[in-house]
């Protein structure tokens, strides 16, 4: 492997030259191997490519050396890319080991697949710690509208239980009124994921990109809001069952 320095660019290739083994001089040391035998020859520097040009003809450490030494080092005419199918697409993964293990660079479909998996995951995963501050805030925020909520109607509920309702009948009214809000939220937050599904394809028309929002996923969405929802009124729902009657009319 070669390493370029770019920081002292000189040298130009002088066109006709012959490249010849010599043991002096700024040199580099090239183990030929792969399809020829291993061999090693030593070349002096005769100058650097500039960076921004190298970069576009490479795109690996390389290095060039006139046609004559190719010939006279016993280069032969090779192949330099290979294609190889296979025959089911479950020996993809182990017939790139075995040219790997070889010696040689392959590259196949299932390694962009991988890629692409692994950073739609790092994505997914981003999401979910998102989505999982979002859900701890909107249980704070429910907990205490509906604090606020009994507070405010200490007076109703008093008059409730001195009426004959049962302390579970007031618990099942704040609860229902918690699940309605929660299942609202989540129909706002589905409107506006199906509003960025519309919108995705639009910013992104030149990168063919789709979003899909399944069935399933939308009625899970609106199960986990209202669940959420049933749990942060909890604590409060209990707290008005314990409210006692006289001193709720008394405090009016």
């Amino acid at each position: 492997k070669l390493t370029f320095d770019y920081s002292n660019l000189s040298g130009e290739y002088q066109e006709g030259e012959d490249g010849r083994a010599v043991s002096a001089g700024n040199m580099y040391r090239l183990n030929i191997s792969g399809l020829c035998s291993a061999q090693n020859y030593t070349y002096a520097t005769s100058g650097f490519l500039d960076k921004t040009r190298l970069e576009e003809w490479i795109s690996a450490n390389s290095a060039f050396i006139p046609q004559r030494s190719l010939e006279d080092t016993g280069g032969q005419k090779t192949y330099d890319l290979v294609w190889v199918k296979a025959a089911e697409g479950d020996d993809v993964q182990a017939i790139a080991k075995v040219i790997r293990d070889a010696g040689f660079n392959t590259y196949s479909l299932n390694d962009m697949l991988e890629s692409v998996k692994k950073q739609s995951n790092q994505i997914q995963g981003m999401l979910a710690a998102i989505g999982a501050v979002s859900m701890l805030v909107s249980a704070i925020c429910i907990a205490n509208t509906m604090m606020m909520s009994i507070n405010e109607r200490r007076k109703e509920i008093g008059v409730l239980k001195v009426l004959g309702s049962e302390m579970t009948d007031i618990m099942f009214m704040f609860m229902v009124e918690t699940l309605l809000v929660g299942i609202a939220g989540g129909l706002f937050g589905m409107g506006l994921s199906f509003g960025m599904r519309e919108l995705i394809p639009v910013l992104f028309s030149d990168m063919d990109v789709r979003s899909i929002i399944p069935v399933w996923l939308v009625v899970v969405g609106l199960g986990f809001s209202g669940i959420v929802a049933l749990l942060s009124a909890l604590a409060p729902a209990i707290g008005a069952m314990r409210i006692s009657p006289l001193e709720a009319i008394r405090a009016e």
